[in-house]
């Protein structure tokens, strides 16, 4: 008994640390996309239109922002 109760709490513990990864992970994507959406949105009111990088270079800056492995592998 003791035993069976034992493995639920730890299933249940592994289940929360789980949820709180996906959590933090999505608060890290979250945040590195507003702070490119504010450099955006700086560029935009402070350069002139043929100034601002083409969209590879602007995605290469951003890819800096990355965090995990598989954010750094481009699906086609």
């Amino acid at each position: 008994m003791v035993r069976q109760s034992g493995a639920i709490v730890r299933q249940e513990v592994e289940k929360l640390l789980m949820a709180m990864q996906f959590q933090d992970r999505v608060s890290q994507i979250l945040g590195a996309v507003d702070d490119d959406m504010a450099r955006m949105r700086t560029a935009l009111e402070t350069s002139a239109p043929d100034a601002l990088p083409d969209a590879q270079a602007w995605l290469a800056t951003f890819s800096k922002s990355y965090t995990m492995a598989d954010q750094h592998h481009r699906r086609a």
